[in-house]
């Protein structure tokens, strides 16, 4: 089903979407940027089509989402332990066909990589379903036509947006909650970036793994973690033991 239709009728059908699912989109957050008044644009729960920022692009990954940067896994005391409560509320991203491509390589390292899929991303991943955001043309810095990441089909909901007008396709029966005017189209994307990447075939790993280039980044890096919740196919994560205070024995 394929729709043509404004803002407001455009937030009527989320308004009637968030009884059963949180909305996310990247959002503009002012003077939250690395530097002095400057912004950030991070993965936020929505209610409005106004909230929503697709101007600019985003400086986190939607992984934020499906990946928390902190996540509680279980509660223990001396003879027991518990697992921390899970919100039953289904999940709906609004992100771009560089972000699926790149939570698709999420998918095959905690679900596909080996004989058990990981419990903890599996209980969220499960929720989750896609709403893909169209892109007429590509940022200054993205490279996303070399990496054949332009293009996916892995979606609930396409949207081209032109000012107040949006163009929905909608593949899930269960998005068919929005009023608009039936119309053709096809959703946008990348064709040619500012910049390109040559990508070698044949790339041996064990080559890669001993390449003088990680010396240098080893170096300079202080391990604070930023590189890999950024990147959106990092699946790189620790974990950590809390115990109370009161008796180191629960935790």
């Amino acid at each position: 089903m394929k729709l043509k239709l404004d803002s407001s009728k455009f937030n009527e059908g989320l308004n009637y979407l968030k009884k059963d699912y949180k909305i996310f989109a990247p959002v503009l957050i002012p003077f939250k940027g690395t530097f002095s008044d400057t912004d950030v644009i991070r993965y936020k729960e929505v209610n409005a089509f106004e909230e929503m920022e697709f101007a600019k692009k985003a400086n986190f990954s939607p992984k934020e989402v499906v990946l928390p940067i902190n996540q509680v896994l279980f509660y223990f005391t001396e003879k027991e332990f518990k697992e921390s409560d899970l919100d039953n509320k289904k999940i709906l991203i609004f992100l771009r066909a560089c972000d699926i491509n790149g939570i698709k390589r999420l998918d095959e390292i905690y679900l596909n990589n080996g004989e058990e899929k990981d419990y903890f991303y599996k209980n969220i991943r499960d929720k989750v379903k896609f709403a893909l955001v169209g892109c007429k043309e590509s940022f200054r810095n993205c490279f996303c036509v070399s990496m054949d990441s332009n293009k996916t089909d892995n979606y609930s909901i396409g949207l081209n947006i032109e000012g107040d007008t949006l163009y929905l396709d909608i593949k899930d029966s269960e998005f068919e909650v929005f009023n608009g005017e039936a119309t053709e189209f096809n959703v946008d994307y990348v064709t040619d970036n500012l910049i390109s990447v040559d990508v070698p075939e044949n790339i041996d790993s064990n080559e890669m793994i001993g390449n003088s280039i990680w010396d240098e980044y080893d170096t300079r890096c202080i391990g604070c973690g930023r590189c890999n919740f950024v990147c959106p196919t990092c699946s790189c994560f620790t974990m950590q033991d809390i115990f109370y205070k009161e008796n180191e024995n629960v935790g």
